[in-house]
């Protein structure tokens, strides 16, 4: 086949030098100066060279058939992937039509497109996001709904349990719900946080958070993946949040899962280590638990790991691209780090380094028959959910408490009259017409001394201006009677009226 020439006639040089694009004389070679600032070469550099040299791989397969439409005389518009001497990628339209006297050859407009299919995919994806907003909405207010009814199932089931005498079938029937129901709060508990980020950071214990997600683990991978998890008794607690951490974990499987289509082994290990400054690329030192997440997939060249973190970036598809930038934001926002390593056919490893928290003090053990022990005092129940808030009177009722309930704030202050003392309050955050917090401080100008429980559904992100509340004040929902009784007992002995009405406990 004879070598296409060079674009030479005063007619092409103006059509080239005008139009919004780069001509070039296209069959298995082609040359035009213009074309190397897009290529990034020299110009001198590219005539002689393949067409094929600078193809992304997915577009190889389609050169072919665009010269055969050329060579049948029809006319065609592509969009494809130019890959440049340095590695980068850049979106391309070409629009080919066949070159009188030239068999086989081309004529060919290329535009780079680069910059429009950006904009494209970043609407995509920004829609993606909306979409992934409103449901997270929606499974924050049904997993908020699940709490409160997995708390009615919980608590009845307790009640039963403590009246029925121990080893008989209506004792166990009740514990088992108990069990189920518990199970039933870590189900929703991950269900929040998919749909919702949280608000400030927590103790977490790592070996139990492991414990917790390694069923939705073992979902997420398959079961052609096998799961090794691998952590020492002796490991320290960190800092962080708890949901978004185990979103990290899922993503990061998830990843380990698409590169093992024929099964592997997914690893993870953790351990205790102490970092001098400057050990990381990032400001942590000291304390610190070191997650390490191994797969033995087809791993990434170096092209891949480098974008690995970046937003949108994907390999695949049908994936949206945040699986790992989701990682890097959870990680960075509890003060660690995120790396990975990956070598093509050998696998690949993300490392997590999270800082380490003081080892809280162990709680006082509730003793096996703490339903006798006589509680003391007037217990002000505020909760909106009437079936809830009758639960909580018979969970307090047998223990020695005195106990008001009402399901409206307002009702409540109406009812703390001058002749009416209350010792705590124990209110639900988030209610219609005033909030927990808001209520607590209205009570704490009559009742100085007022203990003061939080109890809610939700997560510490939907709780808004009062996501700062201090764990241990704040009972999580579904609870048991033990847990209901522990939390009353370490309710602070007084507290103060804080900024924006909000009780702080005195110190």
């Amino acid at each position: 086949m004879p070598q296409p020439k060079p674009i030479t006639c005063t007619r092409c040089a103006a059509v080239w030098r005008t139009a919004d694009a780069e001509v070039v004389l296209v069959d298995a070679n082609f040359e035009h100066g213009d074309v190397a600032t897009l290529l990034g070469l020299p110009s001198d550099q590219v005539p002689g060279r393949s067409m094929r040299s600078f193809l992304a791989p997915g577009a190889l397969a389609d050169l072919p058939k665009w010269l055969a439409q050329c060579g049948h005389g029809e006319q065609s518009v592509h969009k494809t992937r130019l890959v440049r001497a340095d590695g980068a990628v850049r979106w391309v339209q070409v629009a080919a039509a066949p070159l009188p006297g030239q068999p086989g050859g081309a004529l060919c407009m290329v535009s780079d497109v680069t910059e429009q299919e950006q904009a494209r995919g970043l609407k995509r994806q920004l829609d993606h996001l909306r979409r992934l907003d409103s449901l997270g909405q929606l499974i924050g207010g049904i997993a908020h709904d699940f709490n409160n009814l997995f708390t009615v199932v919980a608590g009845s089931a307790d009640v039963i349990a403590a009246e029925a005498p121990r080893g008989s079938t209506p004792h166990q029937l009740a514990t088992e719900i108990v069990d189920a129901a518990v199970r039933g709060r870590s189900l929703a508990h991950q269900l929040l946080a998919f749909g919702r980020a949280g608000g400030h950071n927590e103790t977490v214990n790592v070996p139990d958070l492991l414990s917790s997600v390694t069923h939705l683990l073992c979902r997420t991978i398959g079961e052609h993946i096998r799961l090794d998890i691998t952590v020492p008794d002796d490991l320290w607690p960190v800092r962080a949040e708890r949901g978004p951490l185990e979103q990290v974990l899922v993503n990061v499987a998830a990843n380990a899962r698409d590169s093992m289509p024929r099964g592997g082994v997914l690893t993870i290990s953790a351990a205790n280590t102490t970092l001098e400054p400057g050990h990381l690329d990032a400001p942590l030192a000291g304390r610190v638990v070191r997650l390490v997440l191994a797969d033995t997939g087809t791993g990434m060249d170096q092209q891949t790991r480098a974008h690995a973190f970046e937003p949108f970036y994907t390999t695949k598809p049908t994936a949206a691209g945040l699986g790992l930038t989701t990682a890097l934001n959870v990680v960075s926002a509890c003060g660690g780090h995120i790396r990975l390593e990956s070598t093509p056919r050998l696998g690949t490893t993300v490392e997590i380094y999270l800082p380490a928290a003081e080892r809280p003090a162990q709680p006082a053990a509730v003793p096996a028959d703490r339903a006798a022990d006589p509680g003391h005092g007037h217990v002000l129940v505020v909760e909106d959910q009437p079936e809830l808030a009758k639960l909580i009177q018979y969970l307090l009722q047998p223990a020695g408490y005195t106990v008001t309930t009402t399901t409206d704030p307002h009702a409540a202050l109406a009812r703390c009259g001058p002749d009416v003392h209350v010792d705590l309050l124990l209110t639900d955050v988030i209610m219609a017409g005033m909030t927990g917090p808001d209520l607590a401080g209205a009570l704490c100008e009559r009742y100085p001394d007022l203990r003061v429980v939080y109890m809610t559904g939700y997560p510490s992100g939907d709780l808004g201006p009062h996501a700062n509340l201090d764990d241990e004040d704040v009972l999580r929902k579904p609870f048991t009677r033990e847990t209901l009784l522990a939390a009353l007992e370490r309710a602070p002995a007084g507290t103060r009226k804080g900024n924006g009405n909000t009780p702080e406990r005195k110190r």
